[in-house]
This record gives structure tokens, sequence and C-alpha cells, in this order.
């Protein structure tokens, strides 16, 4: 079977993380996958598998708005030929797969829905008040293309069957705990300078400022230093705490991170399922959290993980000096965290798929 999946870009954010750990595990199952892309932004950041395609179509249009449409045209008409499954995910690419489908460039389309994107690129996104409107409405409108759509939580699924009635098919997030497991020793609060540790993120959704103002909050408790890990670290520098910017290159320095930290702290409006807690669960790392809504998938409160239901820094910083302080409620996350992290492997996802584009449709699978 011929899969496409148009993409706008390859970069280092969790979405295209995520399509890549699709792509070549279904290219594993012996489908023929191919990534689609203008030129100019056609280089993976995450390894594909040998048997995944690059498709490069048109040229980089850049990133204005009459860009953004421009690459969406080029991505409907780009489609490698006789594909039989094309699969959209950020909100713009389901338009692109509607009309692939309209003109017979592909016999069925997909929409991987990662978060709900009237908000994440509406309401949290950046821009002008007019252009997140723009975008809410033409967000709101790709659940009714008439394209299957596929989400990633039962929160996303939640809110699409809440919000527009629309039903969807569960294809859960998973972790490589080869790649994101624990040290034999793990560094505990008073050793080895632990730090504690964010990711760094300049979408508005992610509320780096409130990380920033947690940190600032936390150091009138007790002292601390603060790591925030980015592909982009110049941005995330404050001079008035000891925080370090640094980047990741790939998995495995990522996961060297997740476990030199004290704590991982999330400070997200919104997550549609928020894949670096479990990887920093998987490593052993306890987790502070807001209540972003895809992170309840797996994320209990006091159990595996401690979950801020205020957006007050003061809050965050107590139930990070809270892990802190607390040993046995440390443990007991530490220990959780470990066990939450086995039960979310990466192929629930592959299989969701393989059984989607099967035709073997069932709504909520998981």
């Amino acid at each position: 079977m011929n899969v496409a999946i148009p993409i706008s870009r390859f970069d280092s954010s969790g979405g295209i993380r995520v399509l890549t750990v699709l792509a070549n595990g279904l290219a594993a199952r012996d489908y023929n996958v191919s990534f689609v892309v203008p030129r100019g932004r056609h280089s993976p950041f995450f390894p594909l598998d040998p048997g995944v395609n690059v498709h490069i179509v048109g040229s980089d249009a850049g990133d204005s708005l009459l860009g953004g449409l421009i690459k969406k045209v080029q991505l409907a008409f780009g489609l490698p030929p006789r594909v039989d499954v094309a699969i959209a995910n950020a909100f713009m690419t389901a338009y692109s797969v509607r009309f692939s489908k309209a003109i017979g460039r592909c016999d069925r389309g997909l929409y991987f829905v990662q978060h709900y994107e009237p908000l994440a690129f509406g309401a949290y996104g950046q821009g002008s008040a007019w252009l997140k409107k723009v975008r809410t409405i033409a967000a709101r409108l790709t659940y009714h293309l008439r394209v299957e759509c596929v989400t990633n939580s039962r929160w996303t699924a939640q809110m699409l069957r809440e919000q527009h009635s629309v039903n969807s098919m569960i294809a859960p997030l998973g972790v490589d705990t080869g790649i994101f497991h624990p040290d034999s020793v793990k560094c505990e609060p008073g050793n080895a300078q632990p730090f504690v540790m964010a990711i760094g993120n300049s979408n508005p959704i992610k509320r780096f400022d409130l990380f920033a103002a947690t940190a600032r909050a936390l150091n009138k408790r007790l002292s601390s230093r603060f790591l925030v890990a980015s592909h982009s670290p110049t941005l995330f520098r404050v001079d008035d705490l000891d925080l370090e910017a640094t980047a990741s290159r790939n998995d495995y320095e990522l996961a060297d991170l997740y476990r030199r930290a004290s704590c991982f702290v999330s400070t997200s409006a919104m997550e549609g399922f928020g894949l670096p807690l479990l990887e920093a669960m998987a490593c052993g790392t306890p987790v502070v959290t807001t209540d972003s809504g895809g992170i309840r998938d797996f994320c209990k409160d006091r159990y595996n993980c401690l979950i801020v239901t205020s957006d007050r820094p003061e809050d965050l910083a107590a139930a990070i000096e809270e892990v802190h302080a607390n040993k046995e409620l440390r443990e007991r996350l530490i220990r959780s965290g470990l066990d939450t992290a086995k039960e979310w492997p990466w192929h629930r996802l592959i299989d969701a798929f393989d059984a989607c584009l099967k035709g073997q449709y069932a709504e909520g699978h998981r």
C-alpha cells in the first residue's frame, strides 16, 4: 500500500517526531511510505528508515500567510503517483489532502489530529488577533472535510466528539524505553548538582514565561538550578536565574538530560498528549505538570506525577519543592512513572494505523 504524509517542513518539533516514528514503523511493515515536503524544508531532523522516501515538491515559499497557502497547494498537487492513503497532520495539510482526494491524487484521506487545533493554532497561537481568528475558523472546518480523523489521545478524541460531533480512532503515542531509561544510580537532590528541567519552546501555548516565573518563586523557597533543553537555546536565557539553556542534538542526549534532572516541569496550557512527560517518567525523573488536557491519558496525580490545577507560579513552585523534600513521595513518583512508561510502547501507534489503513476501523481503539 502506498502511503503519503504531506508536511510543510521537517523540523525538531514533537509532531514531526511522531510522524517519523509512524513512517518508520509503517515502512517496517512493508508499507511504501513517502513524506511529501517543499524544497528547502526537506532535510529530516529525526532519522528515517531507508524504506521511507522523501518526495520533494515546488520550492520554499517562506513563512508568510501567503507562503503557507502556496505550500499547501504545492502539497495538494505534489503527491507521488498512485497514492492509496494520504495522512494529513497540522491542520492546513488537511485541506491539501482533501483537495488531493477530490482531484484523484489519492484514494483515501486520513487526518492525524495531534492537538485540538482551534486552540493550539487559534487562541494559543502566534500572530495578531485577526490571524488567530482566521486560524480558529480554518481549524474548526478541517474536522468536517470528510477526511477520517485519527487522534493521539482520548482527550483529543473527546474534544472532537464534544465540540464537533466527530468520531475518531485513537492511535496512542509511546516512548522508546531502549533510549529513555534510568541510570543505575539516579541523581538525588543534594548530589552532583541536580537541576529542575523543562523543554524550551517559543510557542505561547507552552508558556515558558510561566516556567520562568515558577523558577523565580522556587528560588525564594530553596536554592535551585534550572535547565531548559531546546534546539534554539539562545531564546531561553534569563539573566536573573541560574538557568542553563542547552541544545540536545538527538534523543540520546535528551534522555541523558532527563536522567540528570531532579525534576521535570511542564507549564503548557494544552497538550494533545504530552510526550516529554512520558519520556521523563521513563528516565526515572519525577514530573510536575499543569493540567493540560491530553496528559490525562497517562498522568495520575500523586501516583506518577504532581498535577497542579492552577496557573500560579507559587503553586507550581510548592509542588516542585514537595518533590524534593518528601522522599517517600519522590520515590513513589519515580517507581510509578517507570511502570507507566512500560505501558506505552510505540508499537501501539503503528498497530492502530495498521488496522486503520487495512479498514479495520474502530472508534476509541486503544
